[in-house]
């Protein structure tokens, strides 16, 4: 394995920290070298054990999807990871329909289910361990040594400055040995963006490289005159990033006009299962999809500008139910669970409202198709993933920003209209109230 120090002292670049100073980076340097030293010793102890274990345990085939960058809501939304492969299996993707091809990189507690995906908390690891025969395992110390070695004597400042030099060297080593081929991907989302995983960074791997968008609230929202910026990382994106996968032709002008190509529309990409309930015959019911501040968040989401919405989405809500009666229901659903990061304040006030009958408060794991397909009317905060959702669907929705005058928000996004007053929304509701209450007594 020739070693590609371009590649490898990008990756270290990105992992340094530049305001460090001297004395810090001489420190760093030793223990460095303890680390590098200590790695190599317990390689060279631990490699006899492994070959003798190869004699009984035979290695299993290395997967050819590698996934990674999920939280543990999507991945575990029913419990296992069934629900994550059924939705990569989907005919609008590229990748295997087999399970045993799939291997899930999860920080948390999960351990592999017998029947499904397999789950890791380090590819690198599960690969050197479950994966590599005796020859490999050979050829990886050789390898890793050689990485070390050239690391050290090149006295690149980005190594010294790396946080985590062991770990890039050692995931380097793997990555390079693996022969992958047409249909070996390694797939992330748009939460690692600010840092991609290593193997994305090394160019003379052939493995597809993709990035799921997974919502499309990913576009920034400025104050009025403020200058915009491009999305972070966006040169990188373009270069190291395959192909994007995102969810429709808004979402593809928004990166082209950050300079990041390679796009391809596939629709919403949530990794949940398409459920389909019926809507009520007898009743309006309007979902509204909320993002639950946290305590010290600025810009646009921040906690003044949530309660200022939620109140005057009351005021209207109370209008209409006055009017209305029992002919309508108002929901609520979290987009996450209530953490103790999150507004104090907000989430009192919606347990509040939820006490006085003004709304129904649904669990934030509900099915976000299932919630859309009972509702006659979905609200949600720009540019949230569920509005787009619910025009996909064929449920009406829009997106609510009331006396947010501030901010630079288009009169509609992902074509779904915007609403700027209380009094247009009130109109907005009652409008559609009045209809299917009509067809419902016609």
């Amino acid at each position: 394995m020739t070693i590609d120090l371009n590649d490898l002292f990008y990756i270290l670049q990105r992992n340094s920290n530049h305001s460090e100073s001297k004395t810090i980076i001489k420190i760093r340097r030793i223990k460095h070298l303890i680390y590098l030293s200590t790695s190599l010793l317990v390689l060279f102890l631990l490699i006899p054990l492994l070959i003798c274990m190869r004699l009984f345990v035979k290695p299993i085939v290395t997967p050819k999807v590698f996934v990674h960058s999920l939280s543990r809501d999507q991945i575990l939304r029913n419990g296992n990871t069934d629900q994550l492969f059924q939705f990569l299996k989907e005919g609008r993707f590229q990748y295997s329909l087999n399970k045993k091809d799939y291997l899930v990189a999860f920080k948390g507690n999960l351990k592999s289910d017998r029947n499904g995906i397999r789950v890791t908390k380090s590819f690198a690891l599960f690969i050197f361990f479950r994966c590599f025969n005796r020859k490999e395992i050979i050829n990886f110390l050789c390898a890793y040594f050689r990485t070390v070695i050239a690391t050290v004597e090149s006295k690149s400042v980005s190594a010294l400055k790396s946080a985590n030099l062991v770990n890039v060297l050692f995931e380097y080593s793997i990555w390079r040995l693996i022969r992958f081929d047409d249909e070996s991907f390694f797939i992330t989302t748009q939460s690692s963006m600010s840092n991609l995983p290593t193997i994305f960074y090394i160019d003379k791997i052939k493995i597809n490289r993709h990035m799921i968008w997974y919502s499309t609230n990913s576009k920034p929202i400025y104050r009025k005159n403020e200058k915009l910026y491009k999305i972070p990382y966006a040169e990188e994106l373009d270069r190291f990033v395959d192909l994007h996968l995102v969810w429709d032709s808004t979402e593809v002008e928004f990166l082209r006009d950050n300079q990041i190509e390679g796009t391809q529309v596939l629709g919403s990409m949530v990794f949940q299962e398409k459920i389909i309930h019926s809507k009520s015959h007898e009743r309006f019911v309007t979902t509204i999809f909320d993002v639950t501040p946290h305590i010290d968040l600025q810009g646009f989401y921040s906690e003044a500008n949530t309660i200022r919405s939620f109140k005057l989405l009351l005021e209207c809500i109370s209008r209409c139910q006055d009017q209305f009666g029992d002919s309508v229901l108002f929901r609520i659903k979290p987009k996450r669970a209530y953490y103790r990061t999150h507004s104090k304040l907000y989430i009192e006030k919606i347990k509040i409202a939820a006490a006085q009958g003004k709304i129904i408060l649904l669990n934030s794991n509900s099915n976000l198709y299932g919630v859309i397909s009972e509702s006659d009317l979905a609200i949600a905060v720009p540019f949230t993933s569920p509005a787009v959702i619910a025009k996909e669907m064929g449920t009406p929705s829009v997106y609510l920003a009331v006396e947010l005058d501030e901010w630079e928000i288009p009169k509609e996004s992902n074509g779904v209209p915007v609403i700027f007053t209380l009094n247009d929304l009130e109109k907005y509701i009652q409008k559609m109230i009045k209809e299917k209450l009509s067809s419902i007594n016609n």
